[in-house]
Order: structure tokens, then sequence, then C-alpha cells
């Protein structure tokens, strides 16, 4: 029911520790500042009592971030509740509850986030920019927030995690999200599982298990990932490309991207060529000057700008050449290569 009347005195009921009292307050609809300072004020007194109105509180966007704080400050006394917010009928609610069991990082919340990941409630307005990805699935808030919280707790959820993505009986989404999961944990007991991942009926799990992959940086992913370059998904052999992009040292060579300058998506050999340059080995020059009259206006201004970043004299020639390129980006990256590549003595 809600408070009318006379203003409740947040400071005064929190020197009294009143806790009841600043329950109540939750009720009072006319300012949101006083369901706001009564939801810090129970953060600060960190009292049990106060879970379940917090967590109700959760629904009011206008203190749900302090909510989500305050339940953090009370900590394992709101883990049981927090978890079994997981299965509210409200969106927000349970979007709120899989921030908080981030927050605590109590091992208890690891399978009820994992079963969260499964969950579809879209709510823009819960959605973290600009930390949410676009390419993974936007306004999915509620497992997006799981995933981070899984994240959060960190070591502890990489072997249940593994599982979830090995259980092939488990919805194809779970295994996509725990496969986003431990890329970013970064584990490399995750490895073997999500090279297994690369073969997963799913396009979605196999471009998420590429994409972790080439988080974690493990060497015994080389060459699955190469193979992944031929997938029969365009946005797996993108993410291939990607994560054999961020492999540490020389692990990925000029023969893995030079495959990939003839994908059949511009998108693909447009990364494949901004990979090449950053190998900085001439042996990229002449596949590079290939691409420098790819159909793609992208895929020549990529291939240009890594000729520029190797810094090969044999690619001057052909970068003067290309200079009658229709496209103008094509030609001003033209330009900045040539900087880079003429001979001093020709500049």
């Amino acid at each position: 029911m809600e408070i009318s009347g006379r203003r409740p005195n947040i400071e005064k009921l929190a020197e009294k520790k009143d806790i009841q009292e600043l329950i109540n307050a939750f009720k009072y609809r006319h300012d949101p500042s006083v369901r706001e300072q009564a939801v810090e004020a129970l953060g600060t007194l960190k009292d049990a009592r106060a879970v379940e109105p917090l967590i109700e509180a959760l629904e009011d966007w206008c203190v749900r971030k302090e909510a989500v704080k305050s339940l953090v400050a009370i900590g394992k006394p709101a883990v049981a509740p927090l978890i079994e917010a997981l299965k509210d009928k409200r969106g927000a609610v349970r979007w709120g509850a899989a921030k908080a069991l981030g927050g605590i990082a109590d091992t208890r919340a690891i399978q009820p986030l994992i079963e969260a990941l499964k969950d579809d409630y879209r709510d823009r307005g819960l959605l973290e920019w600009p930390t949410v990805p676009p390419l993974h699935d936007p306004f999915g808030a509620v497992r997006f927030r799981a995933v981070k919280s899984l994240v959060a707790i960190g070591k502890p959820t990489v072997a249940p995690l593994i599982e979830a993505l090995k259980d092939k009986d488990k919805d194809a989404v779970v295994r996509r999200w725990a496969a986003e999961a431990l890329g970013e944990i970064g584990d490399a007991r995750a490895v073997e599982s999500l090279i297994e991942a690369l073969k997963d009926r799913d396009a979605d799990v196999r471009w998420a298990a590429a994409d972790a992959l080439g988080e974690i940086g493990d060497a015994a992913a080389l060459e699955p990932l190469s193979e992944a370059l031929h997938d029969r998904s365009e946005s797996v052999r993108f993410n291939a490309v990607e994560a054999l992009g961020k492999m540490k040292s020389a692990l990925a060579t000029v023969e893995h991207f030079t495959e990939a300058l003839k994908d059949e998506y511009w998108h693909v050999r447009e990364q494949a060529a901004r990979h090449l340059g950053k190998t900085g080995d001439a042996a990229a020059t002449r596949p590079l000057i290939e691409a420098l009259k790819d159909d793609n206006a992208f895929v020549r201004r990529a291939a240009a700008e890594a000729l520029g970043e190797i810094a090969d004299t044999a690619a001057a020639k052909p970068l003067i050449d290309a200079l009658k390129d229709k496209d103008e980006g094509v030609r001003m990256m033209i330009g900045r290569a040539l900087l880079k590549c003429l001979p001093r003595t020709k500049r």
C-alpha cells in the first residue's frame, strides 16, 4: 500500500536502526529519492530482514541499482532468497537477482546462474551499454547478466560451465553462453571442451567457442581454429579469423590469414587482411597486393592499410597502380600506405 502524508525522515530511521520503518518507506511514491535513501540505509545496516523487501524493490526502476548494491552488502543471508528470485515471474527481478548474486560471488549460485542462461527475457532498459556486445543477443538482459555473474564468481564456475558446454541435452543457448563465460574467465582447463564445441551442431555455439578460444589464446587451439575457417557458417569463420588474430606471439601465421582472404564473405576477408598487416611479415605482401583487386571496397581499404603496416617496398608499385581505385576511402588508405612503403629517396 502506498504511503501518503508526511515524508519519512530516512536519516533518523537509519540512526535508530528502525528496519521495519525503512522498509515501509519503500511505499512512499511521491519522491523516489526517499525510496532510494531507504534502500541505501538498509544496505548500510546489513540486516537480513531487509532481503525480501529489497528483492521486491528490484521491480522499481528508480531504486533497482541501489537495491542490488544493498543486497550485495547484506551478502550470504541474501543468497538463498536471490537464487529463488531467479525464478520470479518478473524479468526485472530476475535480472537484479542475477546481478546481486555475481556481486556476492557465493558458489551456491553457480548452478542456478547456469540455468538462468536459458532466460530469454528482453528489456532495453536493463541493458548496461556500452558493455553489451551488439552481436551477443543484445536484448537478452537476464542471461547476459548471468554470464557476467558467473565470470565474477570466477574459477569455481569453470568445471560446471564445462559440463554445461558438453551436455548436448541442454538447450543450445545454454551451451553458447557457457562458452562465452568460459572465454571471459580465460581458464585453460576449458580449451579441450571448447575445441570440441567447434563441432557443435548449433552455429551459435561454434561461434562462441571460437571467440572463447581466441580469448584464452592457448596454442592447442591453433589448428582447430584453422579448420574452423572452413565452417559452413560465415559468422563462425569470422570469429575463427578474429580468434586467430588474438593468439599470442606468432602462433597464427600468414598462411592462416591468407586462406581466409579467399572467403566468400567480405567481412571475413576484411578481417583477414587486417590481421595480415598486424603480423608485420613481408610474406603477407603478395596476398595483400592481390587483395587490392578485391570486389569489395572495405577489403581493399583493409589490404592497403595492412600493406602500410608491413611497409615492404615491394608493395610500392602495386599501391601506385591501385591509386586509380574508384573508392575514395581506398585511395586515401593507399596514400597513407605509400608514405611507409616508398623508398626514402623517392618520397
